[in-house]
């Protein structure tokens, strides 16, 4: 059964993650892009979202507790879908890319108006 307390520690642990993960692009910004990497930018703001998404499994939607198995189920189904929505997508974008020239993708841009 979720209580105050639990709420209140992912509510905490929530924040700290999101400061954990502006402080260092704000630090390269500030710095001119020199003092931290793009690469190390990016691998600390992936893995605190992770981290974050594990958090947020656990203190709100309590996926820890023993009696989770059919968020679990609901859970592992919506990820399923999410990921046939997406390889569908890129499967067709790739196989229309691949068909056309590069005349008539510009022909279909400017017809669009986006030249």
């Amino acid at each position: 059964m979720p209580t105050f307390k639990s709420y209140l520690i992912g509510y905490i642990a929530s924040i700290l993650l999101i400061l954990l993960a502006y402080l260092p692009v704000q630090i390269h910004l500030a710095s001119g892009h020199r003092l931290l990497s793009h690469g190390f930018i990016m691998g600390a703001v992936i893995l605190l979202a992770i981290v974050q998404m594990i958090v947020q499994l656990i203190f709100f939607l309590h996926l820890g507790n023993k009696n989770s198995r059919w968020n679990i189920v609901f859970l592992i189904s919506t990820i399923g879908i999410v990921l046939i929505v997406v390889a569908g997508s890129v499967w067709i974008m790739t196989s229309l890319n691949n068909s056309m020239s590069s005349q008539q993708i510009d022909n279909y841009m400017q017809d669009q108006g986006s030249f």
